[in-house]
């Protein structure tokens, strides 16, 4: 599929893949449920980002005990 990046570069007219379904906020308040698709520069960055959210959430688990 082509079409734009949806998350950080914003580029038109490139090879996406599928990400996920995401729900988000509209300005009316209203919650949409789409497909979020990326290039492929992108989606290593969003990696990172998803490995630092995975190794903070089990750290706080392992001090809650």
């Amino acid at each position: 599929m082509t079409g734009p990046c949806m998350l950080y570069c914003g580029r038109a007219a490139v090879p996406l893949q599928w990400v996920g379904s995401v729900k988000a906020p509209t300005r009316t308040g209203a919650i949409l449920t789409g497909d979020l698709y990326a290039c492929a520069d992108c989606l290593p960055h969003l990696g990172v980002m998803v490995e630092r959210h995975v190794q903070e959430r089990d750290l706080k688990a392992l001090t809650a005990r």
